[in-house]
């Protein structure tokens, strides 16, 4: 290995990550579910309608099954599957 490579591994591993960060994205989805879960209880206690509620349970039922979704697509083993030897 020459001098080049190591010094290049090196910056590499010293330089700060791009991007957004996991930590960012739960973050706003925690905010974001907070916000629904404010409305919902909001529609819940202000409306008789049935197909109100209904329709609340529905999308509670959407959400917990994309956020189970993004965990698994979000897994350290998928994600540094090209990384392996």
């Amino acid at each position: 290995m020459s001098a080049d490579t190591g010094m290049e591994a090196e910056r590499a591993a010293a330089s700060p990550p791009i991007g957004i960060s996991s930590r960012q994205i739960f973050v706003v989805a925690l905010l974001a579910i907070a916000g629904w879960l404010a409305v919902s209880a909001w529609i819940i206690t202000h409306s008789a309608d049935a197909s109100d509620r209904a329709a609340i349970l529905q999308s509670a039922i959407n959400i917990a099954t994309t956020a189970f979704g993004f965990y698994l697509g979000s897994s350290a083993s998928s994600r540094n599957k090209d990384h392996r030897p």
